[in-house]
């Protein structure tokens, strides 16, 4: 089983034995980060690496751009992320522009490497489409899908791909367990973003990426489909979008 988005870190990498059948792809979120999912990843075969800086500012964006396509060429880096756009009721124009700047000069390293990006979207629906229409050619991942329905068409009409996470577990999420019966089998993913978005009904404070097992128990009931099937399913669009995982 695949899960195609977590943040891992020594702890959480300690769930990992050979026999658990998981393959987990971290995501960094910032120098730091990046250059640790790159170190875990090159210690386990079952653990593959993107490398971001998220939508934080702070980055100088021809330097940031040049560093994170040198980091991007490692082996063991399957895609670019986590990066995106967040907007918060307080976000400002000037935020909002340079957060443009960032999520372009990601999408341009994926674009000369060749490599797929993971796109974090939180109330940018109508720009985070904008600018991924100057990029046609480069895959794309919306990770933790929680958009509505117009948003998941313009996604199904482009070919992006949607991964779904423990969110999608709780009982009153109705919105969510609708978009994931409604997504088509072959752009459907599974994620945990670990340590986040614990599942319903784990009482531990952290998730961990053994839980993409319970977010697929759900999906699958949902869609009314065996867990087994779900896994194939996923599985091989993980190894389509994320072609090193071949």
């Amino acid at each position: 089983m695949t899960d195609v988005h977590c943040h891992l870190d020594n702890q959480l990498l300690g769930n990992y034995t050979p026999e658990s059948g998981l393959v987990s792809i971290t995501n960094g979120t910032g120098w730091k980060s990046s250059e640790k999912a790159i170190e875990l990843a090159s210690k386990d075969s079952s653990v593959w690496a993107c490398v971001g800086l998220a939508y934080e500012k702070g980055f100088k964006l021809s330097e940031a751009e040049k560093r994170l396509e040198n980091l991007a060429k490692n082996d063991k880096v399957v895609g670019i992320g986590e990066c995106g756009l967040n907007y918060r009721q307080d976000t400002d124009d000037e935020t909002k522009i340079y957060q443009h700047k960032l999520f372009r000069a990601h999408l341009a390293v994926a674009q000369r490497l060749g490599l797929p990006v993971e796109v974090h979207n939180r109330n940018a629906d109508e720009d985070i489409l904008k600018i991924l229409d100057e990029f046609r050619d480069v895959k794309i991942l919306m990770h933790c899908f929680t958009r509505g329905r117009e948003f998941m068409n313009k996604c199904v009409e482009n070919g992006f791909y949607m991964s779904f996470g423990g969110l999608v577990t709780y009982a009153n999420n109705s919105r969510m367990k609708t978009m994931v019966k409604e997504v088509p089998s072959h752009l459907l993913l599974l994620e945990t973003d670990s340590p986040y978005s614990v599942p319903a009904g784990i009482k531990e404070p952290h998730n961990t990426p053994t839980n993409v097992k319970i977010v697929a128990e759900v999906v699958a009931e949902l869609r009314g489909c065996s867990v087994a099937e779900l896994e194939a399913t996923t599985d091989a669009n993980a190894r389509q979008l994320f072609f090193k995982l071949k």
